[in-house]
């Protein structure tokens, strides 16, 4: 499905998923809409290193190509998956991973909408990807953040 989005950019498909963990994030090699972007509304949930860690390394695995991240540990979250991105960056053959922090929401999901580019060298992100991790962050918002005149497709991580 084609998210209608005002200011165009019709043709980036929008989805949403909510997680209670970020440790909950699939295993699966493959998923929906790789190779991805993604921005993670992380709220006020904090998670172990480790566990932002193994997010990293499988969601680089999977196909994310372009990683942005709001929270209150955004800048921390954003190092860890830059730091896994240079140990696993072989693996798929990456020549780089672009990543951006953001403290503020509004700006964080218009920045995702409006300038969010995967690298020159990548394949194009089949899927616009906000996953809310641990919030009370709903698809309504995030499809009126946006600015979307269409529902926003929603994905159900943990039944992957």
């Amino acid at each position: 499905m084609r998210a209608s989005v005002a200011g165009g950019l019709a043709d980036r498909r929008f989805a949403f998923s909510r997680l209670h963990s970020l440790g909950r994030w699939p295993a699966e090699e493959s998923i929906p809409g790789e190779p991805f972007c993604l921005l993670l509304l992380m709220s006020n949930n904090v998670e172990e290193q480790s566990v932002v860690e193994t997010f990293a390394e499988r969601s680089i695995r999977q196909g994310m190509r372009y990683f942005s991240v709001w929270g209150l540990e955004a800048t921390w979250v954003e190092d860890i998956v830059d730091g896994v991105f240079e140990r696993v960056r072989t693996i798929r053959d990456m020549a780089s991973l672009v990543t951006t922090a953001h403290s503020d929401l509004d700006e964080a999901i218009s920045f995702f909408k409006q300038d969010a580019i995967p690298p020159a060298e990548s394949r194009p992100c089949h899927l616009w990807w906000v996953a809310a991790v641990g919030s009370d962050i709903d698809a309504s918002l995030v499809r009126n953040l946006l600015g979307m005149k269409d529902e926003i497709e929603r994905i159900d991580l943990e039944a992957l």
